[in-house]
């Protein structure tokens, strides 16, 4: 026998298991005023197969009962009241339709009657009189779709629901979850944290926004209902920090929610700069930019006047100038000087349609190289977006939801789409097809969004959302190629203490081989092993790492120094990485509150880079915040003298608005410093009077210089640090430790191409002609030994003039010697003498502008 229901108010009999069905009317008589009963449950119960009950979601809730298998009905339940199908027993508190509706029997008491649609509700009589055991908004999960007891234990009552399966063992009265293990979650959206690998933050269908902060454990609810908006997370360290494009909100995930200034309501798209995490690019219609985002309310700029949909938004990570806008009409708008007062954008038309889904995303080791993700092809251009190929290969032609790569390792062009055909898809740059990537995730599954936590060792995970079945991740080491790779905690331990070394190898390595002179062990099949050096000196370790795909090997020397690196040292900030291999940020008051890298101001004008404290932005309530740099040993000089380039304006004269900078040293590895400078306010500005946030062009730079000679012959460790409140901001760039004295001076004549005016035999002043007029720029020369392997002895950087003329200065160990002069510019090839030079005098001249 089979029974069945239509939407609206049909029952059907069946005695031949389906072959010819019956409809029975037999007293089934609509309540007045009810000519639908939209939507219908049937029930029954083995305890009699003659009783059953039919049910309808129209009036509150109808049911009919037979006690004759289905051939005839009784009324029991016509009137509205009680409101079985309503969110409370209220009039006018309706419901949602005939989806929200499950009835059920008893196994053992045919009497017994569960009504489930916002709340449960139980009859003991038949279905004369109810009672309601849960509250909606409490207990089990609204949206209920089924209640049935366990045909083996008919004390355990399962409900079903939008948010998974709870139990009861006491008749409906209590309940507990049971959904554990059921990846069931309807994800609309869902994005993880760049920086925090346990941070994931996903939108569902009934079931609110959840948030995952604790690996292996636990998800928690934020807010209730449907939450479908697209999410990201910006840049700062371990970021639990939320930005909802549908509300232009953004929040903690475990606080509340707030605006942050923006001028637009909602918003297609959001890009973040890694190296800066105050700067950001937001999409509507036109982009807007801001460079303090950690403010309360930051402060936005129009940089664009496109009033056109925005698709997609990406800031290239190599250089926050460079930022792409794909528009639903076919176009990408491309900028080169995005953190300019007045940025310009260029227009090229696409290759294809942008209107359903479109992506931007950059290649990290050449800003030229861009892919786009438009509707169901794959792009790639390597003239920053003028032209474009179709790398589409092999791939499927179907709509694609985003695509990620892999910035840590820019060389090898891992680029990573996902989506279309619910499938994953990798290749690298040089590859030409697409490898399909879904081992163990579900089948019929819907992927809505793609991210990334990538911290460029085996740590890093992807992750991709999907509609019913939940959140999935996997490593990403496997698809990189097999690659040696490794870092240290420290590069100038002191003697006696241990350094850790994780191996950032790519391409799922099983075997590591590691030696490390002068250390104790002196080798290791550790993959992360830690080691003590406990002698003086300078030591080279090496790695090879073994896996399927094969071995390689990769030797760092003089790697690790007990000593401290040799000097000079010269930071210029060019590099985005930040803070520079060796050199940490100390965060004083555990805030997050740090310095960061300016990749539009440097010192003098001379490059691109500078290390900044935001004090204009970042209130750090006198707190002191420190960049450390690593061990420098002072040796083979008669005097030492720290230099480095400060640029800073005050915000306002009062007390409460000034900020200052100290320099501290320590001999001890950092256990202890000592102040060798300190300016606050006046002392410090470079610039007059009062401001708002601080620029510095080319002209209001100043050179400070500390006299250190004091600890000739020791292992010195330098701290800058900002004393904060709430003034303006600090500049500091080019910071060199100089040998003075006993040296030997060469003065060096160079033109460099692109430079040189042949009409006046003189170089242009092209990085700042007005605020700097006889500096062309800084070039690296270094003294090469003579013979093979011809390793680097000494090296020295300084500023060229417009003549051509740079002066720079070596031991006077050099005194006497023949080097190769070595010379380069910039990111340019080296250039090197024909022959060796010999250094016989203290003050050898150099011209390699004679041909």
């Amino acid at each position: 026998m089979l029974y069945a229901a239509t939407t609206d108010s049909a029952f059907f009999r069946s005695n031949d298991f389906g072959e010819t069905w019956t409809q029975i009317n037999n007293g089934i008589v609509m309540p007045s005023g009810v000519t639908n009963g939209n939507g219908c449950r049937v029930a029954v119960t083995p305890a009699d197969t003659n009783i059953v009950y039919f049910g309808m979601v129209s009036n509150g809730g109808i049911l009919y009962k037979s006690i004759d298998g289905g051939n005839s009905f009784t009324p029991i339940k016509t009137t509205a009241a009680p409101y079985l199908t309503y969110y409370t027993n209220t009039a006018g508190d309706v419901g949602q339709g005939d989806y929200n509706f499950g009835l059920g029997v008893d196994r053992i008491d045919p009497n017994i009657v569960y009504w489930v649609g916002h709340a449960v509700g139980k009859s003991t009589d038949g279905g004369i009189t109810w009672a309601q055991l849960t509250n909606w908004w409490a207990t089990v999960h609204t949206d209920m779709h089924q209640i049935i007891t366990n045909p083996y234990n008919n004390s355990q009552l399962y409900n079903m629901n939008d948010g998974g399966v709870w139990m009861s063992t006491n008749g409906g009265v209590n309940w507990t979850a049971k959904s554990d293990g059921i990846y069931g979650y309807e994800i609309y959206r869902g994005f993880c944290s760049p920086t925090r690998k346990d941070m994931i933050s996903i939108g569902t269908q009934d079931n609110g926004e959840l948030y995952y902060n604790n690996t292996g454990t636990k998800w928690f609810t934020n807010r209730g209902g449907d939450w479908s908006s697209r999410c990201a997370f910006d840049y700062f360290p371990n970021s639990q920090r939320v930005y909802y494009f549908g509300n232009a909100r953004r929040r903690n995930v475990n606080s509340s929610e707030s605006t942050y200034g923006l001028p637009v309501s909602s918003f297609r798209a959001i890009a973040f700069y890694r190296s800066t995490p105050n700067i950001a690019f937001v999409g509507d219609s036109n982009v807007f930019r801001t460079s303090n985002l950690s403010a309360a309310t930051p402060t936005w700029n129009t940089i664009s006047s496109f009033y056109t949909r925005i698709m997609a938004l990406y800031v290239s990570q190599a250089d926050s100038n460079r930022v792409y806008a794909i528009t639903n009409d076919q176009k990408i708008y491309v900028s080169t000087n995005a953190m300019s007062a007045s940025p310009t954008f260029t227009q090229y038309a696409l290759p294809f349609a942008s209107n359903n889904n479109a992506s931007v995303i950059g290649v990290k080791s050449n800003v030229n190289t861009i892919y786009a993700i438009l509707n169901t092809r794959v792009y790639k251009s390597i003239d920053n977006g003028a032209t474009w190929t179709n790398v589409s290969y092999n791939l499927p032609a179907v709509n694609y939801v985003g695509i990620v790569t892999d910035d840590f390792f820019p060389s090898t062009e891992l680029m990573i789409v996902a989506g279309g055909n619910n499938s994953v898809y990798f290749k690298l740059g040089t590859h030409t097809s697409w490898t399909l990537y879904h081992q163990n995730l579900p089948t019929r599954t819907t992927i809505n969004d793609i991210s990334i936590f990538d911290d460029g060792t085996n740590n890093s995970i992807l992750r991709v959302s999907t509609y019913g079945r939940g959140m999935w991740e996997t490593p990403i080491s496997n698809l990189r190629s097999i690659n040696a790779s490794f870092i240290a905690n420290t590069n100038t331990p002191c003697i006696g203490d241990s350094v850790s070394f994780s191996d950032l190898s790519t391409g799922s390595p099983t075997s590591w081989l590691w030696t490390f002179t002068g250390g104790s062990p002196s080798s290791s099949n550790l993959q992360n092993p830690k080691v003590v050096y406990n002698t003086s000196g300078v030591f080279t370790v090496s790695l090879t790492v073994s896996g399927p795909g094969g071995n390689n090997t990769i030797t760092k020397n003089n790697f690790i120094s007990t000593a401290g690196q040799p000097i000079p040292l010269n930071q210029d900030f060019e590099l985005t990485t930040f803070p520079p291999d060796g050199w940490s940020n100390i965060d004083g008051g555990s805030d997050g509150k740090i310095w960061s890298r300016s990749g539009q101001a440097s010192g003098f004008g001379t490059g691109l880079g500078s290390m900044v404290y935001l004090n204009y932005t970042i209130n750090s309530g006198g707190l002191r915040d420190e960049v450390r740099s690593p061990q420098f040993f002072l040796n083979g000089f008669g005097n030492y003298q720290l230099k480095f380039d400060v640029a800073h304006q005050l915000y306002s004269t009062s007390p409460t608005y000034l900020d200052s900078l100290s320099v501290l040293l320590s001999t001890n590895c950092g256990v202890n410093y000592n102040t060798i400078y300190v300016k606050p306010g006046n002392l410090l500005a470079t610039v007059p009077g009062t401001g708002g946030s601080f620029f510095p062009t080319a002209a209001q730079w100043r050179t400070d210089s500390v006299d250190i000679s004091g600890y000739a012959g020791q292992s010195i460790q330098l701290s800058f640090m900002n004393h904060g409140n709430f003034g303006n901001n600090i500049y500091v760039d080019n910071i060199r430790l100089i040998g003075l004295n006993a040296t030997v001076s060469l003065s060096l004549k160079i033109f460099m191409e692109g430079y040189y005016n042949p009409a006046s035999n003189h170089m242009n002043a092209v990085s700042n002609p007005g605020g700097a007029p006889t500096v062309t720029d800084t070039i690296t020369v270094s003294l090469a030994s003579p013979t093979s392997p011809y390793n680097t002895i000494y090296t020295d950087q300084e500023v060229v003039l417009t003549n051509g003329i740079a002066n720079l200065q070596f031991p006077i160990a050099a005194l006497n010697n023949s080097f190769y002069v070595v010379v380069k510019h910039r990111n340019a090839l080296e250039t090197w003498s024909k022959t060796p030079i010999m250094f016989n005098t203290s003050a050898k001249s150099l011209d390699l502008t004679i041909p």
